[in-house]
């Protein structure tokens, strides 16, 4: 006998909701590892001497903004 379970669009609509719950659960979970590496990098950027920046096309005013911004800003 054959089962309509997975044609019914409850059963649809709900993996549908399901998966963007789980999606959003993802982010919330992984917001605060993306912070953190981010806030690092800004710090290492902001420690390089005018040299080091010249050679990977950054000046100190780059690196001023960049490193001023909140960590939860891209």
């Amino acid at each position: 006998m054959k089962s309509n379970v997975f044609s019914s669009p409850i059963n649809g609509l709900s993996r549908g909701v399901g998966h963007e719950i789980a999606a959003i659960l993802d982010r919330v979970f992984e917001a605060p590892f993306i912070w953190a590496e981010r806030a690092s990098e800004r710090r290492h950027l902001s420690e390089l001497d005018d040299h080091l920046l010249n050679d990977i096309g950054l000046n100190r005013a780059d690196v001023e903004a960049v490193s001023t911004k909140p960590f939860w800003r891209a």
